[in-house]
């Protein structure tokens, strides 16, 4: 497994960049507890443990329309099963109601950047790129492996509103990919073979010199990306024949015309997953147009006429839909679907996308008692130091996310713990101002979620809620159930809906952290109901452990 030692690395970092530290206070005591994890105390704190009930569910199919960051492409982990990833997307024109005489389209290329960080300088002015760094990693599986990409015209209209909807927003799910499928428009624009290359991008033009020689020049060059020739000839009648170029006047009649592009996938041999910049995609059109100019004639042959050059860009903008196709494994499909709702599950699920998501309830019986021990019952005397939430990842090799990089096993950075109910934060969330200026991925440092290797091996994922339970003990704050999802921004906190909600004891849940649905990852991780196999698994079962300090005598 990946994405597991390099939290150390950050401790001393975070000093060195510009950081800003929010820390609660109890009262008159502002001492936090220092990353306490299996027994690390400090000598005038005590330890409570509280017992919970943690089970996974399958979230279906998601809104997944409208995103900042889409996939394309093929993810296959060993855990969870295989998801092709298709888009789609409107295209607009950059400059509405371009001035057009008699154009004749020359070339037309579709771009897409993707995320990649310039490494050095190479041979022949060209610059060599690495995909992105520990913290943002934007291709899996195979960098090299070969997939078919086939690009239509789409023919299905991507509506701004939704007037069957109470909020007026519409909505699109992963799952709705044959609704595009169905009204695709034509053969397609493109299709080939293709790989996520990493050189950077050279276009060629034919440039006449002064010897009247025809030689090809690099006249641009561009980071990594999806380059694609389309056929100017058929770009040419599509956009700019007499027919047809009355849809330029503006965006709103061009929308409804050319109706955007659908990117569809196969995968050829190995798989692989790029998360492409498709808001910076751009179509760029070359073109001769021909001017008529003023000869005292108006028509026939002799009308004379200039030649000018002219480039015209469209923007891969507007609404967008991502469509995950999954092919689950039997085990993550079996556990998902027979979850133990009264004594827990003994591993727990998390699946971005159209996954999974965990339900996380607090023990009643004890919170009650330690209300009246330590909480409101027993006055204000007593500091509630800190509470943690700790998840243990299965790292077993074979079916766990353990194992060598041949597996492709890439665990998520982060998991985001909320108020289930209310469809909310909770308090040590919101609490919390920690900012990493170099990545805002590791913003909230406090609140935690953040994947950490422990000094005695195990891998775990930390997540600090001091103050929900301070106001549940010492407050009048209500022990509601948390959900526990993946995350790939921690600063999103917005949630999309699930196509068919389910329902949890007396809440419905009708959606998950937007934040979740874009992030391709997941992990396996020990529930709350560990038996023991000799090995001491059990150890690893997920708990609440609560530090507190009583007045000194």
């Amino acid at each position: 497994m990946t994405n597991s030692s390099f939290l150390k690395k950050l401790v001393f970092a975070l000093t060195a960049f510009s950081v800003v530290l929010f820390v609660s206070c109890d009262d008159d005591f502002n001492l936090l507890g220092a990353d306490v994890i299996d027994g690390d105390i400090h000598s005038d704190m005590e330890r409570e443990e509280v017992s919970v009930v943690a089970y996974d569910r399958p979230t279906g199919a998601v809104q997944a329309n409208n995103m900042t960051q889409n996939q394309l492409g093929v993810y296959d982990n060993p855990v969870f099963g295989k998801t092709v990833s298709n888009f789609v997307t409107q295209v607009v024109m950059a400059s509405e109601n371009p001035t057009l005489y008699e154009p004749v389209v020359d070339s037309v290329y579709l771009y897409i950047p993707y995320y990649t960080t310039a490494k050095e300088a190479g041979e022949d002015g060209e610059t060599i790129y690495e995909w992105g760094n520990s913290l943002n990693t934007y291709i899996f599986g195979d960098p090299e492996a070969k997939f078919n990409l086939k690009i239509y015209q789409n023919g299905y209209y991507l509506r701004d509103t939704d007037p069957g909807a109470t909020d007026n927003t519409q909505r699109y799910f992963s799952d709705d990919k044959a609704m595009v499928e169905n009204m695709v428009v034509g053969q397609p624009l493109f299709e080939g073979d293709t790989t996520f290359s990493l050189k950077e991008v050279r276009i060629d033009a034919k440039v006449t010199g002064d010897d009247g020689n025809v030689t090809d020049k690099v006249v641009e060059r561009k980071k990594p990306g999806l380059y694609i020739q389309f056929d100017p000839a058929r770009f040419n009648e599509l956009f700019f024949s007499q027919a047809n170029r009355g849809n330029l006047i503006n965006n709103t009649v061009f929308k409804n015309y050319f109706r955007g592009l659908y990117f569809k996938v196969e995968q050829l041999d190995k798989a692989v997953m790029n998360i492409p910049d498709f808001a910076s995609g751009t179509i760029t059109v070359k073109m001769r147009d021909y001017e008529a100019l003023t000869s005292g004639t108006t028509a026939g042959p002799d009308l004379e006429k200039g030649l000018i050059r002219k480039t015209v860009t469209f923007n891969l903008k507007g609404n967008t839909i991502n469509f995950f196709d999954n092919t689950y494994n039997t085990d993550f499909n079996t556990a998902v679907s027979n979850s133990d709702v009264t004594l827990g599950d003994d591993r727990l699920y998390l699946k971005g996308g159209a996954g999974s998501m965990a339900v996380v309830s607090l023990n009643d019986a004890k919170i009650n008692e330690l209300i009246q021990t330590i909480g409101k019952g027993a006055g204000n005397n007593v500091l509630i130091n800190e509470a943690n939430l700790v998840f243990y990842v299965d790292n077993n090799a074979e079916n766990g996310m353990g194992g060598n990089a041949s597996r492709n096993v890439v665990a998520p950075w982060r998991l985001y713990l909320y108020d289930l109910k209310n469809r909310k934060p909770i308090i040590d969330y919101s609490m919390d101002a920690t900012t990493y200026q170099s990545n805002p991925k590791l913003d909230k440092y406090n609140f935690g979620g953040i994947i950490d290797t422990l000094s005695d091996g195990r891998i775990a994922y930390k997540i600090r809620l001091t103050n929900h339970i301070k106001n549940i003990i010492k407050g009048d704050s209500t022990n509601v159930k948390l959900g526990l999802v993946v995350t790939d921004n921690i600063n999103i906190i917005t949630n999309y809906k699930l196509k068919t909600p389910f329902t949890e004891g007396d809440i419905q849940v009708k959606d998950v952290p937007y934040s979740s649905v874009q992030n391709l990852l997941g992990t396996k991780l020990y529930g709350s109901n560990v038996p023991a196999d000799g090995n001491g698994s059990e150890k690893n079962g997920v708990k609440l452990e609560i530090y507190y300090s009583k007045p000194k005598e």
